[in-house]
């Protein structure tokens, strides 16, 4: 492509701080596209509200994807943060796909708090980062179901009675070892 042709391509995570008056002129002329993310709210709060931007912008929805995504995202994620972090999920395959089931059904629609229109994998990545954040500020090289359990506590996201069946659910998948002893019978003597 020669120099007068090109085109050029913006990509903004929060397309509203681009929706300034200079930004116009170079989208009526379309030599610049903008490819660009917001909420629905900030859309209609800063963008729809400009007529004149409204004309130059197309809302494009993107729907929750489905569970099977979910699943292969937020796996990729962990085996990715398993390579790069200080702290790492130390499982078997069969435990690691019961957690991420366990999270997707954590944080699906129905438990959500109501006011919240955080959707997954977004709330997922985030309890999954939070988990291994309290497991590196502990110091410890092993992410436990106990710090999975702290992240969805603290996730304010979720509804309260959602978070603690949702811990109990997880520790009831893993229940804690317990040390036994091992008593010797001696018979009594006569």
């Amino acid at each position: 492509m020669t120099a007068q042709h090109r085109e050029e391509l913006v990509y903004n995570d929060q397309v509203y701080y681009l929706a300034t008056e200079p930004l116009k002129p170079y989208l009526d002329y379309g030599k610049t596209r903008v490819i660009g993310a917001t909420t629905s709210d900030e859309y209609i709060d800063l963008v729809e509200q400009n007529q004149a931007f409204k004309t130059r912008l197309k809302k494009v929805e993107i729907k929750e994807p489905q569970d099977h995504v979910i699943y292969d995202i937020v796996y990729d994620l962990m085996q990715t943060y398993d390579s790069i972090s200080f702290s790492r999920l130390d499982c078997s395959e069969e435990e690691r796909r019961m957690i991420i089931e366990w999270l997707i059904n954590t944080t699906s629609s129905k438990k959500r708090n109501y006011f919240d229109k955080a959707s997954n994998p977004r709330l997922i990545v985030d309890i999954v980062k939070e988990a291994y954040a309290i497991a590196a500020l502990n110091d410890c090289e092993i992410v436990t179901k106990e710090n999975f359990c702290e992240a969805v506590l603290n996730e304010d996201r979720l509804g309260k009675s959602a978070r603690t069946d949702a811990v109990a659910a997880l520790r009831r998948m893993f229940p804690t070892k317990r040390e036994c002893k091992i008593l010797e019978f001696k018979p009594r003597n006569s």
